[in-house]
């Protein structure tokens, strides 16, 4: 990190060249395929412009994700809700969802489950799709997820649930 901050070239195209995968992915759940690599480019920007206020207090990829978590929210609102629409999403977060009474997703073509839990993700709160996205899909256990969002483990796990029962609602509606 003294490196960056001195403006060591190297030091700069050894921190894109490890965390460009994970923060295009990243990138990719906070806005969607079509502008992900845009809002990579802003993170890394970013990165470069704060490294300095980067205290070590956690771990650096805590960090990373707190930085593409509050650039994309910044893309989002410049695109629109409408536009930043989030990517297709992979079938292991069903596995996830509460089963109450009939499984929502019973009797839906993969391809409509699919874009309805695309649409369904797209409708939750900037925090809850936050909380799903670092649970799900970036493995984080829920004391990461708390320091990552600055919030107490008890909130994580109410903003799981409810991102659940909304997920399971809405992916369950015939006309959501």
């Amino acid at each position: 990190m003294a490196r960056i901050v001195d403006g060591e070239a190297e030091a700069m195209d050894e921190l894109v060249s490890r965390y460009k995968d994970r923060v295009y992915q990243l990138s990719v759940w906070q806005v969607g395929v079509e502008h992900a690599e845009d809002l990579a480019q802003e993170v890394f920007v970013e990165i470069f412009r704060s490294i300095a206020r980067f205290r070590g207090e956690s771990r650096f990829s805590t960090w990373l994700v707190s930085v593409v978590r509050n650039v994309g929210r910044g893309y989002r609102r410049r695109l629109g809700r409408e536009r930043a629409r989030m990517a297709p999403v992979t079938m292991e977060v069903l596995e996830e969802l509460p089963a109450k009474g009939q499984d929502p997703a019973s009797g839906l073509s993969r391809g409509e489950l699919r874009r309805r839990l695309k649409q369904a993700m797209a409708r939750l709160s900037d925090e809850h799709r936050d909380t799903m996205i670092l649970r799900e899909w970036e493995g984080l256990s829920y004391q990461e997820i708390a320091d990552t969002l600055s919030i107490p483990v008890g909130t994580v796990r109410s903003r799981l649930n409810a991102a659940r029962s909304h997920l399971a609602r809405w992916i369950g509606r015939r006309h959501g």
